[in-house]
């Protein structure tokens, strides 16, 4: 188990999410699936105790993605792409103060995104469409199935961010969340600005999660969720946003525990209408460029 699978089950478990275990490397559940056909193992699973106790469609998984950001910051990563993101983003970052470009971070091209889609689409293959079942004469596909995009940005102190890879990266991945949903975003707008003012929030209330409803047509699993890890103080800090596919929830007789956590979960948090909700932009400054590209 690497440190990013740790430090998801770590949160998972601080927030109660039912029956959460290791899936790789745990034998029990890695000789179940053998047992079953089934050639794939998540990094997380969700269930019984007795994990032979539930059908393989039935168990709920999750997989962890830790981006790289290779592609934004690294020249032969970048190459692969019809338009040099890295170039693009380097310019971008050395050039804050340009009024007549009005340059932002949000103003990258976003063809590399077709990456990021090209991995999820990957997980969704082989941790959904793979335990296709019968129900009756229909073929289904489960949708007990969640990603995890984390991100450790280390340090904080004095507002200051220690891995800037990584913080640029997120708010890259802030951006890919937006354009694979096709409603309107002003919500995960909103999520994305309280999230970074909190990065730096030294009285934050740990953990600290924004959850936002989805629909089919945005989300073809459970949820999404981008995790990230501080440390500030010495102390360890969760944040994070869940998406969830509440047109699955909406149809749920909440027999499946994870259904029932998630409604749960929803109805105890603080609804705020993101209407009500302060719209600044985030400004993200950096007092050196020059180790951030290879």
């Amino acid at each position: 188990m690497g440190n990013s699978e740790r430090d998801v089950l770590d949160i998972l478990k601080k927030i109660s999410f039912p029956g959460i275990k290791l899936g790789q490397g745990n034998e029990t559940v890695c000789n179940y699936f053998k047992s079953k056909n089934y050639s794939y193992t998540p990094d997380l699973v969700s269930g019984p105790t007795k994990i032979e106790q539930a059908p393989i469609e039935g168990l709920f998984f999750i997989d962890v993605n830790e981006p790289s950001g290779d592609i934004l910051f690294k020249t032969k990563a970048s190459h692969q792409l019809e338009k040099n993101i890295s170039k693009t983003l380097k310019r971008l970052l050395q050039n804050p103060d340009r009024k007549e470009e009005n340059l932002s971070i949000n103003k990258m091209p976003s063809e590399h995104h077709k990456k990021y889609l090209d991995v999820l689409n990957k997980k969704l293959d082989k941790y959904a469409h793979q335990r296709k079942f019968h129900e009756g004469k229909k073929i289904s596909v489960t949708s007990n199935l969640g990603i995890v995009h984390h991100f450790n940005l280390g340090v904080v102190k004095d507002n200051i961010i220690s891995d800037r890879n990584k913080l640029i990266t997120l708010v890259d991945y802030f951006r890919f969340y937006k354009l694979i949903a096709l409603s309107e975003n002003a919500d995960l707008d909103k999520a994305e600005d309280i999230i970074l003012k909190e990065l730096i929030n030294c009285k934050q209330e740990e953990p600290f999660i924004v959850t936002l409803g989805r629909n089919w047509s945005d989300l073809p699993a459970l949820f999404l969720m981008i995790h990230i890890l501080i440390k500030r103080n010495n102390k360890k800090y969760n944040l994070g946003l869940i998406l969830v596919n509440t047109s699955i929830l909406d149809k749920s007789n909440f027999d499946h525990p994870v259904h029932k956590w998630f409604y749960n979960f929803i109805q105890k948090s603080q609804a705020v209408h993101y209407d009500l909700l302060p719209g600044n932009n985030i400004t993200i400054k950096f007092n050196s460029y020059d180790d951030l590209f290879k």
